[in-house]
């Protein structure tokens, strides 16, 4: 052997002995190198030959493959030791040398069932890691473990191929773009945190970088720390700082709260007896029907009185609880009132007193009216509430209704009796008118045409009354100033010029102040167009009706040539004259007669 040859089996020997696979060197047909893993295969071979080694076939195969050059494999099976790649290679450098690599196809299945295996335990210990782990190629994530999928909280299969930044907040999205392209330069890059797309105001993920392989290629390890229980941590511990800090005003207050329970308790029990005497005065309320209501409209408590007669009327309880308008509303009477209803809603609403009158409908169809009376109070809690009374007004409203018709039929059958009067009275006006053109006795007829007048000014009031819807009385302007019209035109002559004037306040008369105050004007005013302007074609007569402090003060005159009797003294035995003094005093009235410029009658009468 050449020492040149001898040197390069020394240098191939450290390399060859670290393979997996068998190397045996020959010189021509004689071993004279084998590796450990080779003697494992074929047993002590050094010092051997070929044919010692190998099976014909075996030989055949390495001769063709050693002198055609070819280094492919190809199996031979080596007897009791199973099929192995064998691959035949001139060494270089050493003309005689060629060596024989022995691969052994078991080995290489175990080899790669030991790297699945690997990469399966690899994969399970990642997913049990309280750490996130990720993989990102060009920045999407290639590989993640579970823990990192519930760190961003999604599913494994969704994040699979999405970008890193998408699962974090957009504030942060441009700085952990770039610290992943540093880290794929080969930056090393420090631990920091981050706020994710599902943090508050606090960072939710801790981020640590390297560059490393997957595939043969280069990848980033993305490490993720999920700090929403650190965060929750921090905030327990300021708050358990803060509870150590009370803790002291704690137990003072602990020893305040039983110092003050027992008064609490007696309190409560004199509450307890209180509120059991209210309840007692609250269902003694008689017919009041008694309830309180919250600022909701909410029933908080009522009488017994109002339970009975909600029960009775309209076939509902009313309980504690119930809404007190939604109540009303269901049992509305929807043809009366019912804008009233919404008054209860607007005391409710407003907290506001209201007083109002309300229509339903009984439970048998019959009708209900209430009378409700809402005031505010203020309760123990300091909340406004409402305290509702009402009152059953039903057979009130019909007692009423009853006096209404009663009244209507009446004033229906005064305005008939009225009618007939007036009527009477002018039936005895034309038969006295008649009865006068059968008469040539002057002073007869005069006598007949004075009844007429007086019976016409009583007609005058019945007619009045007839036509005013009021049957309290008559107007007074309107009554003096249509029979004195009358007295004018029956008395003044074609050719005279008589000024009349008439001063009346317009004044409620009743009929037995009326009737009296008529026939007086009649019989002053008769009077002097009789007798005060004789020869005289000229003249002037009032009529003033004035209300003075609760008296009515009359006042008759003209200035003719006078009268010569006093009327104020009785000086008179003329039938006018004694009939306006019994008239007068049917008035309760007094009398004065003034006779400067003609003659002024003046009676003062209390107004009744």
């Amino acid at each position: 052997m050449k020492p040149i040859d001898n040197a390069i089996i020394d240098v191939l020997k450290p390399v060859l002995s670290l393979s997996s696979d068998g190397f045996i060197v020959f010189d021509n047909a004689d071993v004279i190198w084998a590796n450990e893993r080779a003697t494992e295969i074929l047993g002590k071979i050094e010092g051997t030959t070929t044919h010692e080694i190998f099976n014909e076939e075996a030989q055949k195969k390495i001769i063709t493959q050693r002198e055609a050059g070819n280094i492919d494999n190809f199996e031979v099976n080596i007897l009791n030791r199973g099929v192995y790649d064998f691959r035949v290679q001139q060494v270089k450098g050493a003309s005689n040398y060629w060596s024989v690599c022995i691969h052994d196809r078991g080995e290489n299945k175990k080899l790669i069932r030991a790297a699945e295996r690997a990469r399966l335990s690899l994969k399970s210990l990642l997913d049990n890691l309280n750490e996130g782990v990720l993989l990102l190629s060009e920045g999407k994530i290639e590989y993640i473990n579970s823990q990192g999928a519930e760190i961003l909280s999604d599913d494994i299969d969704d994040c699979i191929g999405k970008p890193f930044i998408n699962f974090i907040c957009k504030e942060h999205q441009q700085k952990i773009k770039r610290r992943i392209e540093n880290t794929e330069l080969g930056v090393l890059t420090a631990y920091e945190e981050f706020r994710s797309i599902r943090a508050g105001e606090e960072a939710d993920i801790g981020v640590s970088m390297v560059l490393t392989v997957n595939d043969e290629k280069p990848v980033v390890q993305l490490t993720l720390n999920d700090l929403r229980l650190r965060n929750v941590l921090k905030k327990e511990k300021v708050r358990s700082e803060t509870l150590q800090l009370s803790n002291a005003a704690l137990i003072d207050e602990i020893e305040e709260h039983k110092r003050t329970r027992e008064k609490l308790l007696k309190q409560q029990s004199e509450t307890k007896e209180q509120k059991t005497r209210l309840q007692a005065v609250y269902d003694s309320g008689g017919e009041a029907l008694m309830c309180t209501i919250d600022f909701t409209g909410l029933v908080m408590v009522r009488n017994k009185t109002l339970l009975n007669w909600s029960n009775k009327h309209l076939g509902d309880p009313l309980q504690p609880g119930d809404n007190l308008y939604k109540f009303l509303f269901e049992h509305r009477f929807e043809e009366k009132y019912q804008q009233e209803l919404q008054r209860v809603q607007d005391g409710i609403d407003k907290v506001a007193s209201q007083n109002f009158e309300l229509a339903l409908r009984s439970s048998t169809g019959k009708d209900l009216w209430l009378i409700v009376h809402m005031a505010t109070m203020r309760s123990a809690r300091g909340r406004k509430e409402l305290s509702v009374m009402m009152f059953d007004n039903t057979e009130k409203k019909a007692t009423d209704k009853r006096i209404r018709d009663a009244l209507l039929e009446k004033e229906v059958l005064l305005k008939e009796v009225h009618h007939r009067v007036k009527n009477n009275m002018q039936l005895i006006t034309s038969m006295l008118n008649l009865q006068s053109t059968y008469i040539d006795n002057k002073e007869l007829t005069d006598i007949l045409n004075q009844c007429q007048r007086r019976i016409q000014s009583m007609a005058v009031i019945h007619e009045m009354i007839y036509r005013n819807p009021d049957f309290n009385g008559i107007d007074a302007s309107n009554y003096i100033g249509l029979l004195c019209s009358q007295l004018m035109q029956g008395y003044a002559a074609a050719e005279s010029k008589l000024a009349f004037t008439q001063e009346v306040d317009h004044l409620l008369l009743s009929l037995e102040q009326a009737i009296p105050m008529g026939l007086i004007i009649n019989e002053l005013l008769s009077n002097a167009l009789k007798h005060a302007f004789a020869n005289r074609k000229v003249g002037s007569l009032s009529v003033i009706l004035k209300d003075s402090e609760g008296k009515l003060k009359l006042s008759v005159s003209d200035d003719g040539i006078g009268m010569k009797d006093d009327l104020g003294a009785g000086q008179t035995d003329s039938l006018g004259a004694q009939l306006v003094l019994a008239l007068t005093q049917q008035l309760d009235g007094t009398l004065t007669t003034e006779r400067t410029s003609g003659t002024r009658i003046n009676i003062v009468f209390p107004k009744r």
